[in-house]
């Protein structure tokens, strides 16, 4: 994946050649996970000819601020493509790892570190059985803790890191329920309705397209300048949540018109916002995103969710959701007025989602089936009106979390809640934790196959006064 002219000195190619006849010292001793040189340990792995692994703990280190409580139990072995694979396993499910990330080397297209899974499809004794402490069901957070610690790994190779969003919840690690409405859906999706930003999204990784896009424009701005990628994934995460933000908080009633009208105004604010901000760098209104959300584009879309039809009745997407409310609310005798509002269509998707665990929910009196029926059309609503914009991805499953440097500090542009109650989450730059301790067990060292006994040499003495044969000693 693509590096930033700051982390340029880092990349696997250029240190793989000055790591060369330098084998790899693991220290068995606790040491930060900045004081690890991952490039080498990656160079060690590729050099060797057997299939050596090279076995780790990495730890939370205490810290008043914090009650992070984590410490995995990572191997590393060489894998295909000339890539090094990390994995803490299942002792019940082996052939399914509870994490693994993969480093790619720069000659691949694919360089960069790859999160591949993450506590994903296993069952429930199998992450019972993850090589971690606490266990999976004993603390809250083991994968956002996770997350930081391969995000620790990733910076200090110098490589971005790069995922396929296939991520759906899970009962919580603390073993605690999660809403019905949530269960067997995208957790990217239900995350943005219930809380304005992504999973991952918060933790700094965005669409593949858009970052790709970033880079094409701010690239070259970056190699003199390095607040450009900063001014770049600052307007890309800003103007993504602000489209979350109307999609999924805006009254169904009024949805439509506020795409065709009321997003233009919060662009303009972005663009003025961050043209004043960073005068130096490629103007806001030259940043890709902003092309995406035209306003002939933005109109297309609402006439598209307001009267096209998609459906089988000939309803468009908003008719459709419009009809399963009210099959529900008849269903079960329910009336608006319970909850505050004249009509179920003044809710928007999340108040209505809220309303799922309400005890004067919607869902108060209906069967499985037809909470069933409308969780599905509420998210395939939602992939309609959200994920796409004319064709174009929006939202898309392949993210990459760019690192960029600012103010001496390596980091990534994340997600925090907005100083204003209530108010929509804002970009933010935040720093890469690297409160982690990293101890390695040591490595087998290849043992030498004792020399099997040998029957006795002998020559022949060829000194006419010796007696012939003798035996060597």
């Amino acid at each position: 994946m693509r590096l930033l002219p700051n982390l340029s000195s880092l990349t696997l190619n250029k240190r793989r050649e000055e790591a060369v006849g330098t084998p790899f010292a693991p220290s068995t001793t606790p040491v930060n996970v900045t004081q690890v040189d991952w490039l080498q340990l990656f160079q060690t792995i590729q050099n060797s000819i057997e299939n050596v692994e090279i076995v780790f703990l990495i730890s939370t280190i205490p810290i008043p601020t914090s009650n992070k409580n984590l410490r995995l139990r990572f191997v590393a072995n060489k894998y295909q493509n000339n890539a090094t694979r990390f994995r803490v396993e299942s002792e019940a499910e082996p052939s399914r790892p509870c994490i693994e990330f993969v480093v790619m080397p720069d000659a691949t297209n694919l360089a960069g570190v790859k999160l591949d899974s993450l506590f994903y499809n296993l069952s429930d004794e199998g992450l019972a059985t993850c090589q971690m402490q606490p266990k999976h069901r004993e603390t809250r957070g083991a994968g956002s803790i996770a997350i930081e610690m391969i995000q620790a790994i990733s910076v200090h190779m110098g490589q971005w890191m790069y995922l396929s969003d296939a991520a759906a919840p899970l009962s919580r690690s603390d073993g605690s329920d999660i809403p019905l409405w949530m269960r067997g859906a995208s957790l990217t999706v239900t995350h943005s309705i219930a809380r304005g930003a992504g999973y991952y999204q918060k933790r700094g990784f965005m669409p593949q397209n858009h970052v790709e896009n970033v880079v094409l424009v701010y690239g070259e701005a970056a190699k003199v300048q390095p607040l450009a990628y900063f001014a770049g994934f600052y307007i890309l995460q800003s103007v993504l949540l602000q489209w979350t933000e109307l999609i999924f908080n805006t009254p169904i009633n009024k949805l439509a018109e506020a795409i065709r009208t009321g997003f233009t105004p919060i662009l303009q604010q972005i663009q003025a916002r961050q043209s004043a901000a960073f005068p130096n760098i490629p103007k806001a209104s030259q940043h890709p995103i902003f092309a995406l959300f035209s306003q002939g584009n933005l109109k297309w879309h609402a006439d598209y969710l307001e009267y096209d039809a998609v459906g089988a009745d000939g309803l468009s997407p908003i008719e459709i959701l419009k009809q399963i409310i009210n099959e529900i609310a008849d269903d079960t005798n329910n009336c608006p007025e319970r909850v505050g509002a004249a009509s179920y269509f003044d809710f928007s998707i999340r108040g209505l989602m809220r309303m799922a665990t309400h005890e004067n929910s919607i869902f108060q009196s209906t069967n499985d089936r037809e909470a069933t029926t409308f969780k599905y059309e509420v998210f395939d609503f939602a992939n309609r009106a959200w994920k796409y914009v004319r064709g174009s991805e929006v939202y898309g499953t392949k993210l990459i979390c760019p690192f960029m440097v600012h103010n001496g500090a390596l980091g990534y542009m994340g997600v925090v809640e907005s100083n204003i109650p209530g108010g929509v989450p804002v970009a933010d730059f935040v720093t890469v934790d690297t409160n982690f301790a990293v101890q390695f067990e040591p490595v087998p060292q290849p043992q030498t196959p004792a020399r099997p006994p040998q029957p006795p040499q002998f020559f022949v003495n060829d000194d006419p006064d010796a007696g012939g044969i003798e035996e060597l000693e």
